[in-house]
């Protein structure tokens, strides 16, 4: 879903390649500083923020020294991030096949 809120799709509207690189390499950062986010909450717990202290580098560092899992909700999202990888993989495979075919 964080992906949804980059635009992605005014990506047709750059003129140069230069520009698409960087807009792809600045989609990539966010999106995987977004995994990594998200996934220090799917591991300790989201929005849980001790009062004038940041939850994510607190989390981290928990994580880090061996930390008990507070909401372990990575095993519930590991089959729906297996099928939409597995997904996203035919997609792009099958997309470099009907690209290689009609050239």
């Amino acid at each position: 879903m964080p992906f949804a809120c980059l635009g992605i799709a005014g990506f047709s509207y750059l003129s140069t390649a230069s520009e698409r690189r960087l807009a792809a390499v600045a989609v990539v950062l966010a999106g995987s500083f977004s995994f990594l986010i998200n996934l220090v909450g799917a591991l300790r717990g989201a929005m849980n923020c001790p009062h004038g202290q940041n939850a994510f580098w607190n989390d981290l560092a928990a994580i880090q020294n061996g930390g008990e899992l507070v909401y372990p909700l990575a095993p519930w999202l590991l089959l729906p991030l297996l099928v939409c990888t597995t997904l996203f993989l035919v997609n792009v495979i099958a997309l470099r096949r009907a690209k290689g075919a009609s050239v």
